[in-house]
């Protein structure tokens, strides 16, 4: 019979992970309840962004949004009460935990990402910064190239790093060459954090 008896390095790191775990469940349920409504897909066009403020009866001050989560999990609908964030080319927004709309950049975009300044209640002319899968933008070659890294390494029984591909073509979008170094200290640091 198999025994194993956790030390307490493990039990820390268990406690971290389940506490985290808390702490975003909390943290969503908290936004439907404040005003945060997920849904499907946000409004692609003025009529239709138009069409869910009003739904949502939001106002001149309190400004119709549709947003991913920071973490890329979820898009979620609501009337924002802050000051319209000014969003500064190379970047999609996201909404904090706290609520709070922040820059995020789509640098690695294969394209679609903004390449002018823009009002946040503006990002329906951004399709793909409205376009989420898996906790990655979908035109984002990097991420979706790291998560490939990732399925690669958990299905793997190698741990040589040289058995990780250096270029990906993921969904027909060819990913942008990671350089060996800077993959080995990412592959270095998840090491590091699932240890």
């Amino acid at each position: 019979m198999f025994s194993y008896c956790p030390t307490e390095a493990d039990m820390g790191l268990f406690q971290l992970l389940v506490l985290l775990s808390i702490q975003i469940i909390a943290a969503k349920n908290n936004f439907t309840k404040t005003g945060y409504f997920p849904v499907p897909v946000c409004p692609n066009n003025t009529h239709e962004w138009q069409a869910s403020s009003r739904q949502l009866n939001c106002t001149d001050t309190h400004i119709y949004h549709c947003a991913p989560y920071y973490d890329l999990s979820q898009l979620y609908e609501f009337c924002y009460q802050r000051p319209l964030l000014e969003v500064k080319k190379g970047h999609c927004i996201g909404i904090a935990e706290s609520g709070i709309l922040n820059q995020l950049n789509c640098e690695y975009f294969a394209h679609g990402c903004p390449r002018e300044d823009y009002n946040s209640s503006q990002l329906y002319n951004y399709p793909n910064c409205l376009s989420i899968l898996n906790g990655c933008y979908t035109e984002d070659c990097v991420c979706k190239c790291q998560s490939a890294r990732k399925e690669i390494d958990t299905k793997t029984s190698k741990s040589d790093i040289a058995t990780v591909p250096n270029f990906l073509n993921i969904s027909g979008i060819k990913c942008r060459p990671i350089s060996q170094t800077v993959w080995s200290r990412m592959y270095m640091l998840y090491k590091y954090i699932v240890r």
